[in-house]
């Protein structure tokens, strides 16, 4: 996502929380954020030490409300995306940009225990660092990846995470230092095709998918760092037209609907027109999911759904549907903004439960309101 106004009282704010001792460290047993991976990964230390107490009650509440609305027959899915941290180190506000993503990953570790979720995906935009006048170097962004990778590897459950325009460009406007789609394959998502977690289909590092024979989903992952499908329309349509007759879609990819701020609310016009391949191909399509606008929206296109959902870092937000710009509140319950989506193909309902920032939702994606715009949300 682009940076947008304010940005000046943006970097101010991050400033001032580097610069400004707190009274209290974030985590429940006093422990250095920046620190809390080291300490999982080289002693082992229980999760449920390092996690915060502002936290416990919004986390308990989730657990609660995902396990009464879902049963063995649903799938859960843990989705964060827009991330938008700086690696320990970096020099660039990590104390203030880490602490959301350390306790997002406590959060997620957990779930993981309670709810046994069927994947675990991240949508992009990893990567924020400083301009290139400023210090930025090309390494950086492998860094932040390193980092990255050090939590992904603490999921046991099926995984995979996607490529955003952070990664292309670390400060997102073209003005800094990036990686190619190859260079955040070979860092990231290479070791889950070896691993035979997810397929690739071709040669290009964007188009891959995963068949869950329990739920009957094939899950397809569009990892492309801009909303540019035309060069993987024809393996799209030889998976599509592959796909078993009583399995349903679900699409993951950085982008889903346009910017709410003065535009048509609407999915961009590259995802219209791959839905619209979708559609084409006799697939049953739950839902297009993604990020970049670091807004809530629910948009429906020719029968079929997009969903954006809120930036897990702190980081710019956007106009959400309900005209809110939902913005991390550090050290509260708002601190961190994990979705946990739940899908049920026998009601044809998508439950979106947020912990963390944000509203639940209800959408039910065989029973759409409208041809084109915003679905009315079920509250």
């Amino acid at each position: 996502m682009k940076n947008r106004p304010p940005v000046q009282l943006l970097f101010l704010t991050l400033f001032v929380l580097c610069i400004i001792p707190s009274c209290h460290d974030v985590t429940s047993r006093e422990e250095d954020p920046i620190k809390v991976i080291e300490k999982v990964e080289q002693t082992g230390t229980e999760i449920e030490d390092l996690y915060p107490a502002y936290l416990r009650t919004e986390y308990d509440k989730t657990i609660t409300d995902v396990k009464a609305i879902s049963d063995s027959s649903c799938c859960i899915i843990l989705y964060a995306t827009d991330l938008h941290f700086s690696y320990p180190g970096s020099g660039y506000a990590e104390k203030a940009l880490l602490p959301p993503i350390v306790n997002l990953f406590l959060s997620m570790k957990r779930a993981e225990a309670d709810l046994h979720p069927d994947l675990i995906v991240l949508g992009g935009d990893y990567i924020q660092l400083p301009l290139s006048k400023e210090g930025q170097t090309k390494e950086m962004g492998f860094q932040n990846l390193d980092y990255l990778n050090s939590w992904m590897n603490q999921f046991e459950s099926r995984k995979f995470l996607l490529i955003g325009n952070h990664e292309e460009n670390y400060t997102g406007d073209g003005t800094g230092y990036g990686m190619t789609t190859e260079e955040f394959y070979n860092y990231t998502q290479k070791r889950y095709v070896d691993g035979h977690t997810v397929n690739e289909v071709g040669q290009s590092h964007q188009l891959f998918y995963l068949d869950d024979n329990r739920l009957k989903i094939r899950f397809l992952f569009l990892s492309t760092p801009s909303p540019s499908y035309s060069p993987l329309k024809e393996e799209m349509d030889t998976l599509l037209h592959h796909t078993p007759d009583d399995y349903s879609v679900v699409v993951f990819n950085h982008y889903a609907g346009r910017d709410y701020d003065g535009q048509e609310p609407q999915p961009y016009q590259p995802v219209r027109e791959a839905m619209e391949w979708i559609k084409a191909s006799g697939a049953d399509l739950i839902g297009w999911i993604g990020g970049h606008n670091h807004a809530d929206m629910c948009y429906v296109w020719d029968g079929m759904v997009a969903l954006t959902c809120l930036q897990s870092g702190l980081w710019t937000p956007g106009l959400s549907q309900d005209n809110v710009r939902y913005e991390h509140q550090l050290k509260h319950k708002d601190e961190i903004a994990l979705s946990v989506l739940v899908i049920n193909k026998k009601t044809g309902k998508i439950h979106i439960k947020r912990m963390g920032l944000g509203h639940d939702r209800e959408i039910n994606y065989n029973n759409l309101s409208g041809e084109v715009g915003l679905v009315k949300y079920t509250e």
